[in-house]
């Protein structure tokens, strides 16, 4: 399972009532949960419950008591979910769970619904609160209502949430078109003595694209600094994405000098380096702001103090890059 630390969802593997495993690859739980592609499914999932759902507790209720009721029972799913995501992201950080596990989340919430179904009859609708054994009927078939509402997520909604896929991040949504590695430099033969030394040549855009090899050492692991696509902190720790896939490393952004070299990327906000070659595509926003299309599929703003520094440094490597091809 790769992950990120934090609350912090992409690539975190989720596995729904019946087996079925899709990745999320959102910021947070929350980010995928308010996303209109799920939210559609949401309220269409709660009107249907609503429909089907007849109690002598709900008489009382006219039409505006029904929506206030439905509409509380749907905040309270909203945020019980709200609410487990970063507890959600930091056990998954501290390697206390590897998978997100569906029914775990979706039983406690029914069970919260049920209560705050009670509440709303009792105290806006004038009913009696209900008897344990009743409430536990309701609650049990709220359950099982809930998993096979859990069973259409996984087999209708994954398969067109955005936020969501079916196969591993690692093996759907790396580079689109492998990358080979930074050619080394050629080895220099040893000249004759008599032979006078060469002049230097004065354009070296060539070969600024093709600097010397350097290791870069990040927490416990020391990999080329060519082989980094994208660093991002996260708290205490550094996701790095590399050509060989992605990691998690106690360190810090400001201790990695190698990253602020400037030799393959930079750093183009407070908390993501990217590397030149890593870059798919420039997009112009709106106040003279630049998002970066990657070739891993994300996009990032490059934050307004760093735009001039980014457009003179990418220009440079695509000038070096061209005169090199």
């Amino acid at each position: 399972m790769q992950y990120r630390a934090g609350n912090n969802f992409r690539g975190v593997r989720v596995r729904s009532t019946e087996g079925t495993t899709f990745w999320v690859t959102a910021d947070s739980l929350a980010d995928y949960v308010l996303h209109p592609v799920f939210l559609r499914f949401f309220a269409v999932v709660i009107f249907i419950f609503a429909l089907l759902d007849h109690r002598p507790d709900f008489n009382a209720f006219d039409g505006w008591g029904m929506a206030l009721l439905w509409s509380a029972v749907a905040a309270t799913a909203l945020l019980w979910i709200a609410l487990c995501s970063p507890v959600i992201a930091a056990m998954l950080k501290r390697r206390l769970i590897v998978q997100v596990y569906t029914p775990v989340i979706l039983i406690p919430m029914a069970v919260f619904a049920e209560i705050v179904i009670q509440l709303v009859t009792t105290y806006a609708g004038g009913a009696a609160w209900q008897a344990p054994s009743d409430m536990l009927q309701y609650v049990a078939r709220d359950v099982i209502v809930v998993l096979l509402v859990d069973l259409l997520h996984a087999n209708y909604v994954v398969h067109a949430h955005p936020l969501a896929q079916t196969g591993k991040p690692d093996t759907l949504s790396p580079v689109p078109t492998p990358l080979p590695d930074p050619p080394r430099p050629a080895a220099r033969l040893p000249e004759p003595e008599a032979t006078p030394p060469a002049e230097p040549v004065q354009d070296m855009r060539a070969t600024d694209t093709v600097p010397e090899i350097v290791m870069v050492r990040i927490g416990p692991a020391v990999m080329p600094l060519a082989s980094i696509l994208v660093v991002r902190t996260e708290d205490h720790y550094l996701g790095v994405t590399s050509r060989s896939g992605k990691a998690l490393h106690r360190a810090k952004m400001a201790d990695v000098a190698e990253l602020h070299s400037g030799l393959f990327g930079m750093q183009i906000n407070r908390s993501v380096w990217i590397a030149y070659s890593a870059v798919k595509e420039v997009i112009e926003a709106e106040s003279r702001q630049i998002i970066v299309q990657l070739v891993t599929g994300d996009e990032e703003r490059v934050s307004k103090p760093r735009v001039l520094a980014f457009r003179q440094a990418y220009a440079k490597y695509r000038a070096g890059h061209v005169a090199a091809g």
